[in-house]
């Protein structure tokens, strides 16, 4: 019974999974980096401007959806062809 072994190689830095009775290399991918402690500081510095623009565009965006809603409302009331409303469904 073969065994799949994992190993790091020490020269292209990639992982390796390899059959452990016939030495061949099943798979290899890129070892997972880190990104380090300063550079996601950095990125947490930015996240208060990032989350107020965010916030002004949603903002923005709903501003505009209630005119527009209004817009909507205002040209179906002036309709003259709806006079009438639709027959109502009659349950027996």
């Amino acid at each position: 019974m073969s065994k799949i072994l994992t190993v790091n190689c020490p020269c292209c830095g990639k992982v390796l999974e390899i059959d452990s009775l016939s030495g061949e290399v099943l798979s290899s991918r890129d070892k997972k980096k880190f990104a380090s402690l300063e550079d996601f500081m950095e990125k947490e510095k930015q996240r208060p401007k990032e989350l107020e623009s965010m916030f002004e565009a949603a903002k923005e965006k709903e501003k505009h959806r209630k005119e527009m809603l209004e817009e909507k409302f205002e040209a179906m009331k002036s309709r003259t062809d709806l006079k009438d409303p639709p027959p109502t469904i009659q349950w027996d």
